[in-house]
């Protein structure tokens, strides 16, 4: 049966710069979302408590939910971006730290007959490609998590086909929007939301040489997972979840300058990104399968990630 009424959606790594946003989406949606997390800020608690009725915040790791009733759709969204360096761990703690919250949710699902599963994956999976990166595509990670998100389509690929789970892994590609901010697991912020910065503060941007990519605004991709959750089955383990808006940083870097025309763009300097990677996600199944199709256009979700920047420090200055 299709999603009706007000559902029930627990959201794991609920206060995560994607997550965040996913969570608004849905409670406009109607839903009733229990949001999870280790900790959640001050900020984020108080703005979610005006909408109590339809949030439950929930401080706990994402290998210990709560036993909750009803409960229509899991969303996994819980994941660690930082290298094992980076954080002080081993590959292998990294590695346990990636997949056991995947398994406790999946088995949590299970046990409590939750309709759907829905784990985010991303790219990354794609360590070298070029062109248009479609679900079918065989994965090439490079870095432990790359590694783990593999690993967590492949289990989905096997439950879905072989032993008839309603579940689903979404892969996501560049995403910007507001509130972007860096993390313990999260040590950095997009490239727009980089350049963005530099617009506001110093009156420049300067791109940086890379490949285009797809970019998505992330208000969009709780749309696109309320089409997903709308429909009675869905067909493929994998759905990438990408506005198919493919850009290069210069081409961003002038759309910054059509909304702040004072701004001046630098020349570009080389990316401390691998530059191996020249492709980007494929959206079509998405559309045939959802008829979703509703995406922000990059100029417009600029426009308003500046336009929260600049009230932000209109307010500090003040």
């Amino acid at each position: 049966m299709s999603v009706s009424g007000s559902p029930t959606v627990v959201i794991t790594g609920a206060g995560g710069f994607v997550m965040r946003a996913v969570v608004d989406r849905l409670l406009i949606h109607g839903c009733r979302v229990v949001a999870v997390d280790r900790s959640f800020s001050q900020q984020q608690s108080q703005r979610w408590q005006q909408l109590r009725r339809a949030v439950t915040c929930v401080e706990a790791d994402a290998a210990d939910l709560p036993r909750l009733v009803d409960v229509d759709t899991l969303i996994m969204g819980a994941a660690i971006t930082a290298q094992p360096e980076e954080l002080g761990i081993t590959p292998e703690e990294f590695m346990r730290q990636s997949m056991l919250p995947f398994l406790h949710g999946l088995e949590w699902a299970q046990q409590l007959g939750v309709r759907r599963v829905i784990a985010i994956s991303s790219d990354a999976i794609f360590g070298r490609s070029a062109g248009p990166m479609t679900e079918d595509m065989p994965a090439a990670p490079e870095g432990c998590y790359a590694v783990a998100k593999a690993a967590i389509e492949q289990f989905i690929r096997v439950l879905h086909g072989q032993a008839r789970r309603d579940c689903v892994a979404v892969r996501l590609s560049s995403v910007y929007g507001e509130g972007e901010t860096m993390s313990a697991s999260r040590p950095f912020v997009s490239l727009v939301t980089q350049l963005v910065e530099e617009a506001i503060t110093l009156g420049v941007v300067q791109p940086v040489a890379e490949a285009p990519r797809d970019w998505t605004y992330s208000r969009d991709i709780g749309d696109a997972l309320m089409a997903l959750m709308r429909q009675q089955a869905l067909r493929y383990p994998v759905y990438n979840v990408t506005s198919g808006q493919v850009v290069s940083p210069y081409e961003i870097a002038r759309l910054i300058q059509g909304v702040l025309p004072e701004v001046r763009i630098l020349d570009a300097v080389p990316s401390r990104r691998s530059a191996a990677r020249q492709g980007w996600l494929a959206n079509e199944r998405l559309a045939q399968e959802t008829g979703f199709a509703a995406w922000t256009p990059l100029e417009e979700g600029l426009r308003r990630v500046i336009a929260v920047r600049r009230h932000a420090s209109a307010k500090v200055s003040a």
